[in-house]
């Protein structure tokens, strides 16, 4: 038995390491996610369920809506909570008119640890994205989300990591492979010499599934300052499929991140998130962005895209543990 604070091979803590599987979560304790928003460890749940575009907005800190043509309710919702009354939130973009758009919402106090768990859908045929959901703090919180793209973070008022589908250029069908974009004090710099999102991804390539719900949950703890005990992890459906620590093995440093490496496969210890500089920068806000814009097109090898991307959020739920898959009520199938 590992007792608390015992080392594992690579320097990490043995309490800070996610088990290797997390067969349940607090979703387990809540069959189709009833009950589940009044938990102690939850700070946020939006399931669109039972009321209308108007009050979903409402109870967000900024929506961006241009011409009130991106938000919308959806019908279409994952098996374990469909019936009357329920929704998804539905986001459009449409090329040429805007650039899609998302919702901002503060956290009701810092954590230095959070979990994001939702349920994503690209219904086909999807497109590539810019950007997708993203977590992170600001010292100070702010109502709105904050620019900085390009720069690196000082290390005690920014930190922002976000879960993103990955074309590489076109080279995988859209929407792509799941994919970290972090911004924090110790980024590597781009050949550019700007700081851009350093990618990290994992070992083994993930794509996003089209035209079905998938489970994503991402797991960012924040450093110790002056350690690198910082972690990043992520499940699909339930599954871990990257955990992102120090002494894991991955592949060379590059202004792009890296690339996790699989058990047998050559690589270096990785040393470490060092996310922030000081206990002031804390996690503060949830960020569900389908930011698309003719650029990612482009990167893409897409000239000229010309349909809307469209993609569908359910069962938002960020906690201070881990949250697992919906649950099936009793008696369904």
């Amino acid at each position: 038995m590992l007792l608390a604070g015992t080392f594992l091979p690579g320097g990490t803590a043995a309490q800070d390491r996610p088990p290797a599987d997390r067969p349940a979560g607090l979703a387990a304790r809540y069959p189709a996610d009833r009950g589940l928003r009044d938990d102690p460890a939850v700070l946020l749940f939006e399931d669109f369920d039972g009321v209308d575009l108007r009050t979903v907005v409402a109870r967000w800190d900024e929506a961006s809506n241009s011409g009130d043509a991106v938000l919308a309710l959806s019908g279409d919702v994952p098996a374990p909570v469909s019936g009357a009354n329920r929704h998804s939130l539905q986001l459009t973009a449409h090329p040429g008119r805007d650039n899609g758009g998302g919702l901002y919402r503060r956290l009701p106090r810092g954590v230095d640890e959070l979990f994001l768990r939702f349920y994503v859908k690209f219904p086909a045929p999807p497109t590539y994205t810019h950007h997708f959901v993203h977590v992170g703090g600001y010292n100070p919180p702010t109502r709105w989300p904050q620019g900085g793209a390009g720069k690196r973070p000082r290390g005690d008022e920014r930190v922002t990591v976000g879960i993103e589908p990955y074309g590489h250029d076109g080279r995988r069908p859209p929407p792509g492979d799941w994919n970290f974009y972090a911004y924090w004090h110790e980024m590597k710099q781009s050949a550019d010499g700007r700081f851009w999102g350093n990618g990290l991804s994992p070992a083994i390539a993930r794509p996003v599934p089209a035209n079905r719900w998938q489970c994503v949950e991402m797991r960012l703890k924040l450093n110790n300052p002056g350690r690198r005990d910082g972690v990043l992890a992520l499940w699909l459906d339930g599954k871990l499929v990257a955990d992102i620590h120090r002494g894991v093995r991955r592949g060379p440093w590059s202004g792009m991140g890296f690339t996790l490496r699989a058990p047998g496969q050559a690589g270096e210890p990785f040393e470490g998130f060092d996310f922030r500089a000081s206990e002031d920068l804390k996690l503060n806000f949830v960020w569900l962005l389908h930011y698309v814009t003719q650029t990612s097109q482009q990167l893409n090898r897409v000239a000229k895209p010309a349909r809307p991307g469209v993609v569908r959020f359910d069962q938002i739920v960020a906690a201070t543990r881990y949250i697992g898959p919906i649950q099936a009520a009793s008696g369904s199938r």
